[in-house]
C-alpha cells in the first residue's frame, strides 16, 4: 500500500499505527509492519511531503472503506514510544574531594581502588541524610475549607470513621456509607463508565442525529445484561455520555454484613443530624 505524507518533514517507521474513518463515520486502525520510502519523481520539489510503501499487519483487503484518496492519521508513533520507554533525566550532585600524599605507595591497584569508591560514597549519603532537615509541616488553615457539597451519596466511599469525621470537619452534613458497608438496599449504580453497549450497537441516540428516517426514534431506553441467573439493568445517561449497571445487593450479603458489623461497628449519618440551640 502507498501514501503521500501532507507535513514536510513526517517520518514514518516501522511498528507505527494509522486510522482513517469509513463511510459510516467508524473509526477503524490498521498496524504498519514495515514502512519504505519512495524515490521522489523527477520535477517534486524537496520540501513537500513523501512518498511511502507501507505494509499492513493485516491484508489490505480486510480494511473496510479504505480506497484511493483516503485520508489517513498516525495515532501511535513508534519512535515516539521509545523516547518515552527511555530514562528522561538523571539528577546528579556535584562531589568535590582532596587528596593528601601519605607515605604509601602511589600505585593503588583497582582492587583497592573500588572499595575505597564505595565507601566514600556510602558515607557521604550518611552525612547527606544525618544533616538533612525535615521542612516544617504547614499550617492548619482555621477554620476549614468548606467542601463544595453539604452531602455526600455512596459514590464518596466513605467506610471508615476518620473518613467520615474528615468530610464533616469540612462541613458535610449528610454522609451515607460506602457501597462496600452493604447499607444501600435498593439498586444504585454499581458501574459508571464511558464505555456504552447501546454505542456498540448503534443504537445511540447521538449517532442517529441527522440520519434520514431514524433520528427521534432512537431513545436511551434501559438494557439488561444476564450472566446465569445475575441480572443487572444498564441506564444511559447520554448527556455526560455515561452508562450505569445497575443493580441491588442480596439478600444473603446483606445478613453476612450484619454479623460482621457486630464485630466492627460503624456509624454513619444516612439523614441530616438534628441540630440542636440554646437560648
Amino acid at each position: 500500500m502507498e501514501l503521500s505524507t501532507t507535513v514536510p518533514g513526517t517520518v514514518l517507521h516501522n511498528g507505527d499505527g494509522l486510522c482513517y474513518y469509513n463511510l459510516q463515520k467508524e473509526l477503524v486502525g490498521l498496524a504498519i509492519n514495515r514502512a519504505e520510502l519512495l524515490p521522489l519523481p523527477l520535477g517534486e520539489g524537496r520540501g513537500e511531503g513523501k512518498r511511502w510503501r507501507v505494509y499492513p499487519k493485516d491484508p489490505v483487503e480486510g480494511f473496510k472503506d479504505l480506497r484511493k484518496g483516503t485520508e489517513l492519521n498516525r495515532n501511535r508513533d513508534m519512535n515516539w514510544v521509545r523516547m518515552l520507554e527511555k530514562e528522561s533525566s538523571e539528577r546528579r550532585i556535584g562531589v568535590w574531594i582532596r587528596l593528601e600524599e601519605t607515605p604509601e605507595g602511589w600505585f593503588i591497584p583497582a582492587s583497592v581502588l573500588n572499595p575505597l569508591r564505595r565507601d566514600a560514597v556510602a558515607a557521604l549519603e550518611a552525612a547527606r541524610a544525618a544533616a538533612y532537615q525535615r521542612p516544617p509541616r504547614a499550617l492548619t488553615v482555621e477554620p476549614p475549607v468548606a467542601y463544595p457539597e453539604d452531602t455526600l451519596t455512596y459514590l464518596a466511599n466513605v467506610f471508615n470513621d476518620k473518613a467520615r469525621a474528615f468530610y464533616a470537619k469540612h462541613g458535610v452534613k449528610v454522609i451515607a456509607a460506602a457501597y462496600e458497608s452493604h447499607e444501600e438496599e435498593g439498586e444504585v449504580s454499581l458501574m459508571i463508565t464511558k464505555h456504552c453497549v447501546r454505542f456498540s450497537l448503534s443504537l445511540c441516540p447521538k449517532q442517529a442525529k441527522g440520519v434520514t428516517g431514524v433520528q427521534g426514534t432512537i431513545r436511551a431506553e434501559p438494557l439488561t445484561l444476564i450472566n446465569g441467573r445475575e441480572k443487572l439493568t444498564l441506564r444511559f445517561d447520554c448527556k455526560p455520555c455515561e452508562m450505569h449497571v445497575v443493580g441491588k445487593i442480596k439478600k444473603s450479603v446483606l445478613n453476612q454484613a450484619a454479623r460482621e458489623a457486630e464485630a466492627m461497628p460503624l456509624k454513619f449519618y444516612r439523614t441530616r443530624p438534628a441540630t440542636t440551640t440554646s437560648a
